[in-house]
């Protein structure tokens, strides 16, 4: 029963390393968020679930490195702190929003 406890234990510090750590890069805004939700499902079924707040500031911490979503990250960091949280299901549609802009934006500067 140790030997489970141990392997759940460095499982757990693994993803929330991992959901710590993690940043967009290359991945579309889609595949971001579902990386990001995707680690924090497997931290609660390894039985440390993060509650949404905890998600959505994981989700915008790694947002922080990539230059173009400076604003975004400055618009909803502000909503964060003057109204209520917002929802995982919100972040979604911002960040798609968001990416929907900056690829418009990017695209009619390369034409």
């Amino acid at each position: 029963m140790e030997s489970f406890s141990a392997q759940s234990r460095a499982r757990q510090i693994q993803l929330r390393s991992a959901i710590g750590n993690a940043g967009k890069g290359d991945l579309s805004a889609a595949a971001y968020f579902t990386k990001m939700k995707g680690l924090a499902d497997e931290l609660a079924a390894a039985g440390r679930p993060l509650d949404e707040d905890d998600v959505v500031s994981h989700i915008i911490q790694g947002l922080m490195h990539e230059p173009e979503y400076s604003g975004f990250v400055s618009a909803v960091s502000t909503c964060t702190i003057t109204d209520q949280p917002i929802r995982l299901s919100e972040l979604f549609l911002l960040l798609l929003a968001a990416e929907s802009r900056i690829v418009a934006h990017t695209s009619s500067y390369s034409a």
